[in-house]
């Protein structure tokens, strides 16, 4: 069973884009014979930014939502499924991203509006998640979600209030390891 949105959002602000970001890295390779596979790959790299930037600037967000966009209006008309729910996967990823950067700016982590901006950014985690594990083979995928979920608890913790963290290294050489389990 994967992650609830609830669990989710018990991670920082940067883990639950980084949880979302592994996930639609996962899914991007369905996308990469596509014509604007440029434009995919631009939409992950801005949404992954909010998880490695130094300094979260909430102008950043309209980059990220636009680029989403577009890499969902890469896909043309009638897409496999398979496409269909890998740009669905990252522009989610996107979406937490946006939700991050935009609660970035409130100074006060106790209004109602950061915690819908928080909900927002697990939410759509989750949908990217869900939607990652509908690609090929699920169960691994959901597997690697699990692992990723549980790597982000055991190296930077969860949180009952709500932070931003500290920057993450995704990649497969950083603390969450490679992107796929490793089949012994």
């Amino acid at each position: 069973m994967l992650p609830t949105e609830d669990d989710i959002a018990k991670l920082s602000l940067r883990g639950i884009v980084a949880y979302a970001a592994r996930a639609a890295r996962r899914a991007s390779p369905c996308l990469s014979s596509l014509e604007k596979a440029d434009v995919v790959r631009r939409a992950l790299a801005n949404a992954e930014s909010v998880v490695t930037a130094v300094e979260l600037d909430p102008n950043q967000a309209h980059n990220v939502a636009t680029a989403a966009a577009a890499a969902v209006g890469a896909m043309g008309e009638s897409p496999p499924r398979y496409n269909v729910f890998a740009a669905l996967s990252i522009f989610d990823c996107a979406m937490s991203a946006v939700n991050v950067l935009m609660a970035s700016h409130i100074k006060d982590v106790r209004s109602l509006q950061f915690k819908k901006f928080t909900k927002y950014a697990a939410h759509h985690a989750h949908r990217a998640v869900q939607r990652s594990c509908c690609i090929g083979d699920s169960a691994n995928a959901i597997e690697a979600a699990r692992r990723d979920y549980h790597g982000l608890v055991r190296v930077y913790g969860v949180h009952l209030d709500i932070t931003f963290g500290e920057s993450i290294d995704i990649g497969p050489s950083g603390p969450l390891g490679p992107l796929w389990p490793v089949v012994q």
